[in-house]
């Protein structure tokens, strides 16, 4: 079953203002690395933040969690990034 591991990471956002006028447009949008500071995303209580392939949080086990973890901690083994579309 795919599970999806939430991570933290900065993202910053360049934004062109004209202050006469009001107009504020976002022109650059940065995303780090994974190496540059990402950091596993944890709830309140201190659990790991994973959901199924429907984006639904999920309640596995001990064992299941530990591995999706060490998983995911393994930046070297991941795919190139993808890049979202702009609508």
């Amino acid at each position: 079953m795919r599970r999806w591991v939430r991570y933290r990471l900065s993202v910053l956002v360049c934004v062109d203002s004209d202050d006469r006028q009001e107009r504020h447009t976002v022109t650059h949008v940065v995303i780090p690395a994974p190496q540059d500071g990402s950091t596993l995303e944890r709830d309140p209580a201190g659990d790991f933040l994973i959901y199924d392939q429907h984006m639904r949080r999920t309640n596995d086990n001990d064992v299941v969690v530990h591995r999706v973890v060490a998983a995911a901690e393994n930046k070297a083994e991941w795919p190139p990034a993808t890049r979202a579309r702009r609508r």
